[in-house]
């Protein structure tokens, strides 16, 4: 174990196999490679903070980017500017105050809006009907679908 409670020290290359204790900072102008990291107060990496293992932070900002190479786990709450992924999985609710789609949206089961739903110059389609309930439950009040058999637009109530 190295235990630092003030001080400073430098360090070409160093390999700990127990623990490394800092009282206050630990800087490093390089890389810090390590299979695990524990930190209580911060940490501050010139360059590169490589892990094999488990890192636990209490908070974290990052002032440019992150690149995480397979799963990042989050078990509070996650709060960003904008997001930039090829894909978003959650087996959570999702809730974004303000929400764009440059292409498509696709939903597995139910969308639920509790606004407005807004087309400005573009189409709403569906492939089966669009229709109206009572606000207490999902009763079909009326609704309407596309009849291929007679070619028409028909509407139902009930």
């Amino acid at each position: 174990n190295i235990s630092a409670s003030s001080g400073s020290g430098t360090f070409s290359s160093a390999n700990f196999l127990n623990n490394v204790t800092v009282g206050g900072t630990l800087i490093a102008t390089g890389k810090i490679t390590s299979a695990s990291h524990d930190v209580n107060t911060f940490v501050t990496v010139g360059t590169t903070l490589v892990t094999s293992g488990n890192t636990t932070v209490n908070g974290l900002t990052v002032n440019n980017s992150v690149t995480i190479g397979s799963t990042l786990g989050v078990t509070g709450n996650f709060i960003s500017g904008s997001i930039a992924a090829a894909a978003i999985n959650s087996n959570a609710n999702v809730t974004a105050s303000g929400l764009a789609v440059n292409n498509s949206a696709t939903v597995g089961t139910t969308l639920t809006v509790t606004g407005n739903i807004l087309s400005t110059g573009g189409n709403i389609y569906s492939n089966n009907r669009i229709g109206f309930t009572y606000s207490a439950n999902t009763t079909s009040v009326v609704y309407q679908y596309y009849n291929s058999a007679t070619n028409s637009l028909d509407t139902v109530f009930g």
